[in-house]
């Protein structure tokens, strides 16, 4: 059973695991603390297609400013709204200049590619809930980038309904400063925002979480208490800081791979580079490999070339 369970949801990356997170696994591992990610961002892609997906994540297919994929997910979080028509009229509808294509409202046929997906995050969200909870962690974290938030949210939701001592966090950019106090004002179902890098205060956090103990005294996270008096006071901590790098374990990236080698695009890309080996194909099936190793490998030059 993994003590915490960390969690991607759409739209994060699809093709590459996240840093952010596996730096925190590999921090938890460090104070003897088990923890899994959970890529939740793979999963949701095979359903709605990599096309898709990868057009909202890069804000390219909508316009990023159209926020498509936090609509996506707002039925998950919020319910249905009666003006659905109205989101799509005034926004998907709605040329953007300089960044849709042709300075035209999007398609029809994209219009319906994203009020399908948003038809099955119901289901998606409450299957994502269950595979969290099936290890029984009593910390969950999420994190949160752009078009990521809603998702997040949603099942953070879910999580709290389904097991309310579950402890829940939720992280990252769109929890910085004054947006993750809000946040935690806002969503009873989250226990604590951390605003700044959580790479020097994730163990602590877990240890505190895990003992019982209280954690207002640990910088940069917010609970409801702190949230409101930072706001009374307009101040807002950030957790510190990594000055050295070298101070960082290297990243595990294990639950990423493994989840992949399990997907469908994993089959795919092994196809191609079959098919056309040593070629483009290939490069890019084994790219996220390769990154990886690069990253331990450059990390082992650095401690090779500094000073006794």
């Amino acid at each position: 059973m993994a003590e915490v369970a960390l969690v991607s949801m759409p739209f994060g990356p699809l093709f590459s695991p996240s840093i952010g997170l596996s730096l925190l696994k590999a921090a938890l591992t460090r104070e003897k603390i088990s923890s899994r990610i959970h890529y939740f961002t793979i999963r949701f892609a095979e359903l709605v297609t990599s096309r898709f997906y990868l057009g909202i994540a890069n804000g390219v297919r909508p316009s990023v400013r159209s926020l498509a994929g936090e609509w996506i997910f707002s039925a998950a979080l919020f319910g249905d709204f009666d003006d659905d028509d109205a989101y799509v009229e005034s926004i998907l509808h709605r040329p953007f200049a300089k960044t849709n294509v042709r300075r035209r409202g999007i398609s029809p046929a994209l219009i319906e590619r994203i009020r399908g997906a948003r038809r099955i995050v119901n289901q998606f969200v409450d299957d994502c809930a269950g595979e969290v909870l099936r290890d029984d962690p009593p910390i969950v974290g999420l994190t949160s980038v752009f078009q990521q938030q809603t998702a997040s949210l949603a099942l953070a939701r879910r999580i709290k309904a389904l097991r309310p001592e579950t402890f829940v966090v939720i992280g990252g950019a769109n929890c910085e400063g004054a947006m993750g106090a809000e946040v935690v004002r806002q969503f009873p179902f989250i226990d604590a925002a951390v605003s700044g890098e959580g790479d020097l205060i994730i163990g602590e956090l877990a240890r505190c979480v895990l003992e019982g103990r209280a954690i207002d005294h640990i910088p940069g996270v917010r609970t409801r208490a702190r949230a409101d008096a930072e706001f009374a006071a307009n101040r807002f901590a950030n957790a510190p800081a990594v000055m050295r790098m070298d101070d960082l374990p290297h990243p595990d990236y294990s639950d990423y791979f493994e989840q992949f080698r399990r997907s469908r695009f994993h089959r795919a890309f092994s196809s191609r580079r079959r098919a056309d080996a040593g070629g483009a194909s290939g490069c890019t099936a084994r790219s996220a490999d390769s990154t990886a190793r690069r990253c331990s490998s450059a990390a082992s030059r650095r401690t090779a070339r500094s000073p006794s």
